[in-house]
């Protein structure tokens, strides 16, 4: 317990609520990332077609095993977003070092790479059930703050009313059907249809979203849009009905639209 102003510097100092618990090679180089994002603007702006400057990066996906040079910052990536880790398990370095050794799990991590880095700024994009996935993240306390935003085209609300909406024309059976294909998933996969809900997740939503969704998907209904669009808390919000688009055929019907409000907000949230 602290008593008296005067002591208080002293006992924050002392007490190690703010020390590093890990550090590793790419903390070092955060000052050089910022200068690395710098470029990546400027070489932007000298395009009119954003197409065309996503091209000139020469970005390179690598997704493969573990390599021990990446142990450390698989480590702390895992502990820090539940993005990269979905059973919510925290992991010391020392454990991950035992999963990297051991032949009972299936390891993969992910590397984007453009000329000049793989120090990148993200927004993540999903369609569909892709949608739903990324909606479900923009909630999490500890996404990185590289992840700008978030583009959620043609997302529902969640599983549960998805599967209700598809089998409503199968009328009173429909609800007997529902609970027990639930009942069926939960006991031979621990899946409830009801724990992938978007509408939950954004309502604690962290970081903008630009929902968007065609006027005509008959699939996944533009009403669950409007829902998605009113709950959340999303510091930022926008909405794009494309008219005339079936499910997940937005772009392809009016692309032009699309990479405009895309553009939109990356023009907006990426330094």
């Amino acid at each position: 317990e602290m008593e008296g102003v005067e002591n208080y510097i002293n006992t924050i100092d002392r007490s190690g609520f703010f020390e590093v618990t890990s550090f590793t090679d790419d903390d070092l180089k955060r000052g050089e990332m910022y200068k690395k994002n710098v470029l990546r603007n400027q070489q932007m702006a000298s395009f009119a077609d954003y197409g065309e400057y996503l091209k000139s990066l020469d970005m390179v996906g690598e997704i493969a095993d573990f390599k021990p040079v990446y142990i450390a910052r698989i480590t702390q990536l895992t502990n820090k977003s539940n993005q990269f880790n979905v059973t919510t398990k925290r992991y010391t370095p020392a454990e991950m070092e035992q999963v990297f050794e051991s032949d009972s799990y299936i390891r993969l991590y992910g590397k984007l790479i453009d000329k000049f880095g793989d120090d990148i700024q993200i927004a993540i994009y999903g369609v569909s059930l892709g949608s739903a996935t990324v909606m479900m993240m923009t909630g999490d306390e500890t996404l990185p703050e590289n992840v700008k935003f978030t583009v959620a085209d043609c997302g529902y609300t969640s599983a549960w009313n998805e599967f209700k909406d598809v089998i409503d024309v199968m009328g009173p059976v429909k609800y007997p059907l529902l609970h027990g294909a639930n009942a069926f998933s939960k006991a031979i996969a621990g899946f409830d249809f009801k724990d992938t809900n978007a509408l939950d997740s954004v309502k604690h939503a962290k970081i903008p979203i630009l929902f968007i969704h065609g006027g005509n998907d008959d699939f996944i209904k533009p009403t669950m849009c409007y829902e998605l669009y009113e709950a959340t808390s999303a510091p930022a919000k926008d909405i794009l009905i494309v008219d005339g688009a079936w499910h997940a055929k937005s772009y392809e019907t009016n692309s032009e639209i699309y990479e405009a409000k895309f553009k939109e907000y990356i023009d907006k949230y990426f330094d």
